[in-house]
């Protein structure tokens, strides 16, 4: 029914709104209260505008709600309140907002701080452009509980900042090198887990020109308790946030963000890892459409640029990515394929002294049997840039060694993988010298 625009619905959601509000308030049954919350989020969210009479007192019957000693309760009414913000008129977010900042200076108790955090974030995520003149008084007191001893409340008070930063772009601004400090700090946050004895194995491998039987992390960490993972998450996608949409920031995240960013490659959870790889994605790809400019000679003469800082930066990302492409996890490989596609796009020619390095880890995931499809697609496809981007003679030692893997793709029967191949093919004649016998005996 509500789904139809129409004017029955309408007055069946203005009928039934004053039962679910007590249905709500009532807290008798808990199943009955979480149905009528599911409905009133719904309704909102379709018919919140036909419902303005109704708001102040679907507002006061949710308010309560966020200190139910059900968590499924509160979640609900954060998502009900999430859709009333969208249509409610400015005395009702006004009353809302206020109720959320004098609960949050009392912080009675740290269940319901998670909460009121977690619905600021939400109200943010739905009206930012309404929450925006309320950061000078909301973020003190989310960096002040980024300071406390618990790991929910700081994955929330960064989901918080992600949400100012992408909804709130201009009032967010004074606060951005505050929160980049923040998420900087806890991009690292890994209070039982100990890298060093890793670093020493990394420099020791370098010492010894690499082992190219190395196929996976050797000790991997597993702790159900420990929490400190979604930390260091929330870390990466803030990060994210801050360089997809502070463009004129550029030169200072390639001294701050992106080295930090190039020294956690090496995090042991593998979702975590996945949104660090894509905050440096992200950070290229801004890079990328300002490239004209900034190869433009006055432009170099005025100092360091982005893209001088990422030629420096170079070697520590191949250093980083070269342990990872030999990684047990496809979801890693296919990361570190998409990144080193990107920085050829954006630096081309800028592997010219590492493909030495990188040749054994593309030539790992195309003979790996246990390679899906769309990861041999990914390591040809980056392979063909890489390619491409580079003059023929730096390929010419290793074209022997990359000739039959990719010609056994060639006959692969997922026509994908194929054209793939064969494009690769096609850059790699131009890259060797050999008479066409040899060719016919590869």
């Amino acid at each position: 029914l509500l789904h139809a625009g129409s004017a029955l619905a309408a007055n069946v959601c203005k009928k039934i709104t004053g039962r679910l509000t007590s249905a709500i308030a009532k807290q008798e049954d808990v199943s009955v209260q979480l149905e009528a919350l599911d409905i009133m989020a719904d309704m909102l969210s379709r018919q919140g505008g036909l419902l303005v009479n109704f708001h102040p007192s679907i507002l006061t019957c949710l308010l309560p709600q966020l200190t139910s000693p059900r968590l499924a309760v509160r979640k609900r009414t954060i998502i009900a309140l999430g859709h009333l913000v969208m249509s409610c008129g400015n005395i009702v977010f006004v009353d809302l907002i206020e109720h959320l900042l004098s609960e949050l200076s009392k912080n009675d108790s740290m269940s319901t701080t998670r909460t009121y955090i977690q619905c600021i974030a939400a109200i943010s995520r739905q009206a930012g452009h309404r929450i925006g003149e309320y950061l000078e008084k909301i973020i003190p007191l989310v960096v002040k509980f980024c300071n406390v001893d618990d790991d929910e409340l700081r994955e929330y008070c960064i989901q918080a900042f992600e949400s100012f930063v992408r909804r709130c772009p201009k009032e967010v601004y004074p606060h951005v090198s505050t929160i980049i400090n923040i998420c900087l700090k806890y991009l690292t946050y890994d209070p039982n887990y100990n890298y060093d004895d890793e670093d020493e194995d990394e420099n020791a491998m370098d010492a010894d020109g690499g082992d190219d039987d190395d196929q996976g992390s050797d000790d991997e960490y597993s702790d159900d308790d420990d929490m400190s993972w979604k930390v260091r998450r929330a870390a990466a996608k803030c990060l994210d946030a801050v360089v997809s949409t502070r463009h004129e920031m550029l030169p200072e995240f390639y001294k701050t963000v992106s080295p930090a960013l190039i020294s956690r490659f090496k995090e042991r959870e593998e979702n975590v890892k996945a949104d660090v790889f894509h905050a440096y994605l992200s950070l290229l790809k801004q890079t990328r459409p300002v490239q004209s400019w900034l190869c433009d000679p006055d432009a170099m003469e005025q100092g360091e640029t982005p893209l001088t800082m990422l030629q420096s930066q170079v070697p520590n990302i191949v250093k980083a990515l070269h342990k990872q492409m030999k990684e047990k996890s496809v979801k890693t490989r296919q990361c570190c394929f998409n990144m080193l596609t990107e920085l050829v796009n954006v630096l081309p020619g800028a592997l010219t002294q590492h493909i030495p390095v990188l040749v054994p880890g593309i030539i790992f995931s195309l003979n790996d049997k246990s390679s899906s499809s769309n990861l041999k697609i990914d390591a040809l496809s980056c392979l063909y840039v890489i390619l491409c981007n580079h003059s023929p003679q730096v390929f010419h030692p290793h074209v022997q060694a990359l000739v039959p893997p990719v010609v056994a793709c060639v006959g692969d029967p997922f026509y994908k993988i194929t054209s793939e191949a064969l494009l690769v093919t096609q850059q790699l004649v131009k890259a060797h010298h050999m008479p066409e016998a040899q060719w016919l005996q590869l």
